[in-house]
């Protein structure tokens, strides 16, 4: 999220806008070369720009040309960008390793945040340090501990569930675009756990944040690997106040959800969610002179569990409704171990997964296959280091490439297909040590990663108990996407037809 292009900085690039934009950080940032290090293999670049120009005009997006450089020069490889050096790691233990070193750590800060808060290190997405720990330890209690938290994690997406399933069979088996429901379903369970509100679908001001979000995705989406040059983000660059614009607005969005809840706390009162509890945890931290408990991390930390989370998950869920309609007998076998396991009256429950391997399975497939985080957002080297031997000087971007750790063949068998039974072992049962890593790894792995996982296995389930999903005649199964902040899909269509109660499914072979 914190990465910033120079197309999308300038919003309407040209090509000598973006040379006058390099010519002023090769002013304004350190572009000495060090000599005597050795830096991990990677292709090569000019003096100083480095591979600037191999990014802006080669005709691969980021992630594509990421990947093609994986598979030249194995796990770890390097290139610089106006000065600044970029370490990518596609080898599964290796960054394992890497990962946990609290000194590949830090973040790159947010811009529109300093802005916004007149400081640079909040929250949790773009914090670093002290900051960074404390609220991330304290968010972790909240959103990792989904079957044993005050907030009822469950029963927020069944209801949520349910919404979606009334709404469906509204479509009366036509075609139709699932973009809208997806993102009022999810919106409101993130909102429902931060907030303890949720919107009807056609709520003006549910729909005004959900434009925010897309077009802050649009704009700080195509930045990519742009976003690592040493000072780019300092540039007064015209895009600044269009990301400012925006996320102030949905600040301010969550500041009156955080006014209502301070107007009606009270300490003793069990919190029931994610406002009342760090409200609760601001009272308790009150004699702590260190505590970074205040109100700007509160609407930081707010901001980054909702907008942020519910991106990544919309764009998962609808890459997942696309490719099980794509493949009905994928559709046929999940229909058949839910009504196995819980039968047709009763939904499934996330308890229930130990159950339904193979359900399982397809959520992470849909993942791997549709990756919607092709590289992690850069760690920041806080100190000069060694990754696999080679020399990590501080200030170094380190990055993972989920889309190669996702779609290597040389990772995969037959990649490209959409094969569930991948992550099952001999007996059947869903082996999790198998996964690509889709939430990232270490001290910087996606906070929100277990309600991610319930909300997808939750609803999916939900909706092929109910439904048989289909493309309309004619619509290609291989779908294509576009890069914002997320990998999202193209538009498109599908038709939700309800099974009728007295339907009986066979075993598929």
């Amino acid at each position: 999220m914190a990465d910033f292009a120079i197309s999308s900085l300038l919003g309407t690039p040209s090509l000598s806008v973006l040379f006058a934009a390099v010519v002023l950080l090769l002013v304004y940032s350190w572009i000495g070369p060090r000599t005597g290090l050795r830096h991990p293999p990677g292709p090569p670049g000019l003096p100083f720009l480095g591979s600037v120009f191999t990014l802006l005009f080669s005709k691969l997006q980021q992630h594509e040309l990421l990947f093609k450089w994986s598979g030249e020069y194995g796990g770890i490889f390097s290139f610089t960008l106006a000065g600044g050096r970029v370490v990518v790691l596609s080898d599964k233990e290796l960054i394992q390793e890497t990962l946990q070193d609290p000194y590949v750590n830090d973040r790159i800060p947010f811009p529109a945040c300093i802005t916004i808060y007149g400081r640079e290190n909040t929250g949790i997405a773009f914090a670093s340090g002290p900051v960074w720990k404390e609220q991330q330890r304290f968010f972790l209690t909240v959103f990792r501990k989904v079957n044993a938290s005050v907030i009822k994690f469950e029963d927020i997406i069944q209801a949520q569930g349910l919404r979606l399933l009334d709404e469906l069979e509204k479509q009366e088996g036509q075609p139709f675009d699932p973009s809208d429901l997806v993102m009022v379903t999810i919106s409101n369970v993130i909102l429902k756990i931060v907030a303890g509100r949720t919107y009807e679908y056609d709520d003006p001001t549910l729909l005004r944040m959900a434009t925010c979000s897309n077009r802050l995705a649009d704009i700080i989406g195509p930045a990519g690997l742009f976003g690592m040059i040493p000072g780019l983000v300092s540039l007064p660059l015209p895009a600044k106040r269009q990301l400012t614009d925006l996320m102030r607005e949905m600040v301010g969005f969550i500041k009156e959800h955080v006014d209502e809840h301070k107007a009606n706390f009270v300490p003793e009162v069990l919190p029931t969610d994610f406002m009342s509890c760090y409200l609760k945890e601001i009272a308790d931290s009150s004699e702590n002179p260190e505590t970074t408990f205040d109100d700007t991390n509160m609407l930081q930390t707010c901001w980054d569990a909702m907008f942020p989370g519910y991106e990544t998950t919309i764009s998962a869920f609808r890459w997942a409704l696309h490719l099980l309609a794509g493949h009905p007998d994928v559709q046929s076998r999940i229909r058949h171990e839910i009504f196995d396991v819980v039968g047709r009256d009763r939904l499934p429950g996330y308890g229930d997964r130990q159950r339904m391997p193979y359900m399982e399975s397809t959520v992470v497939e849909c993942l791997r296959l549709r990756p919607v985080i092709p590289y992690v957002a850069p760690h920041i080297v806080s100190r000069d280091s060694k990754i696999a031997g080679y020399d990590v000087k501080v200030g170094t971007r380190v990055t993972v490439n989920l889309w190669f750790l996702a779609r290597s063949p040389t990772l995969w068998e037959d990649p490209d297909e959409f094969k569930p039974e991948r992550f099952l072992d001999d007996e059947g049962s869903y082996d999790r040590s198998r996964e690509p890593l889709p939430f990232s790894y270490g001290r910087r792995t996606c906070p929100g990663d277990q309600l991610a996982r319930m909300e997808l296995f939750l609803i999916l389930s939900y909706v092929l108990q109910r439904f048989t999903l289909t493309l309309p005649e004619g619509a290609p199964r291989d779908h294509g996407g576009s890069m914002g902040a997320t990998f999202r899909p193209n538009q498109y269509e599908l038709r939700a037809t309800k099974i009728p109660p007295s339907a009986v499914t066979s075993k598929p072979e």
